[in-house]
């Protein structure tokens, strides 16, 4: 009896293995992605030219900051403001400002001729600076009534 089980047990052994051995196949998958150029303002700093004395020229600045991917070559530009002239105003006194580019304020900043830079090549930030001045001539105050003055600008960075 003894026989006829070791007999039976190898039959079924030989019966559930597989006629033949298993096989397999690789294959590599390519995995990619495409990042575009990105370039966008996260901040603009208020550009304040503080009091402004009856004679002398006001200067300042604004600090305006970018997030852009790596290494990515942009231009940030300036539209003339809501008064369409770079005018501070206040609807009845107006005081003119002119914006730069650079900080000698040599090259004015317009829609046409920005700031041009490329952002960090690690982390992708950018920091623009823009240079401001009220003219001595328009800082003739003395024929302004005593009021605070503003415009707004649109930036545009361009990548």
């Amino acid at each position: 009896m003894r026989t006829l089980i070791l007999g039976a047990a190898a039959l079924v052994a030989s019966i559930a293995a597989p006629a033949f051995a298993q096989t397999s196949s690789t294959s590599d998958l390519s995995v990619t992605a495409t990042v575009p150029p990105t370039c966008e303002i996260t901040n603009a700093e208020a550009l304040d030219f503080g009091d402004v004395g009856p004679v002398e020229e006001a200067l300042g600045q604004s600090d305006v900051t970018l997030a852009c991917t790596a290494d990515t070559a942009f231009s940030l530009t300036a539209n003339t403001g809501t008064t369409g002239g770079r005018t501070l105003t206040d609807g009845v006194s107006s005081l003119s400002y002119v914006l730069y580019s650079d900080q000698t304020r040599a090259t004015p900043l317009t829609a046409t001729a920005g700031i041009a830079d490329t952002s960090d090549a690690t982390t992708g930030a950018a920091t623009a600076t823009i240079y401001a001045r009220i003219p001595a001539a328009a800082a003739n105050t003395a024929r302004l009534a005593s009021d605070a003055l503003e415009d707004t600008v649109t930036l545009t960075v361009t990548y």
